[in-house]
């Protein structure tokens, strides 16, 4: 695996964000993501394996050779957003001294820089939310076009 190298400044204090992962059957660009995260300076890595099966939770299992990662499992499915909030609240409890937290997918949609790019936006301006935001081009599921363009309108 080949982590990502970003050019761009670091955050500072890096080491007081947190990245959380929501994952269901995630594959190889899990762990690529999460080695470019640490490579980048997050140091503190939260993954919720939303219910995946054993060859998929393979995924997770590398990214936890490095201790900066940790991971909490469903027993079964629950749904993104259930793994959102399991995570959250794990970070909430169990993390301390925070200066924000950003999520991103586990299938590699979100690049490393994209992931600092918000973190930055957070940092600069830490009483509010950030959303990143995207617009699809090319070849996309009506499913996740019509999710994605109902999420920009509603916070818009």
């Amino acid at each position: 695996l080949t982590p990502y190298r970003a050019q761009s400044s670091l955050i500072v204090n890096r080491s007081r964000w947190a990245i959380l992962i929501p994952a269901w059957q995630p594959d190889q660009h899990l762990a690529t993501l999460v080695f470019s995260l640490l490579a980048l300076g997050f140091e503190q890595i939260l993954i919720v394996n939303d219910g995946s099966d054993q060859l998929h939770a393979r995924a997770i299992g590398t990214c936890l050779i490095d201790s900066r990662v940790r991971a909490m499992t469903h027993a079964v499915n629950m749904g993104k957003c259930r793994a959102l909030k399991t995570g959250l609240n794990e970070i909430l409890t169990a993390y301390s001294g925070l200066l924000g937290l950003v999520t991103c997918d586990a299938d590699g949609q979100h690049l490393p820089e994209e992931i600092l790019a918000v973190a930055k936006a957070l940092a600069a301006t830490p009483d509010r939310l950030i959303l990143g935001c995207r617009t699809f081009q090319g070849s996309v599921p009506w499913r996740s076009r019509f999710g994605n363009s109902l999420t920009r309108a509603c916070f818009a």
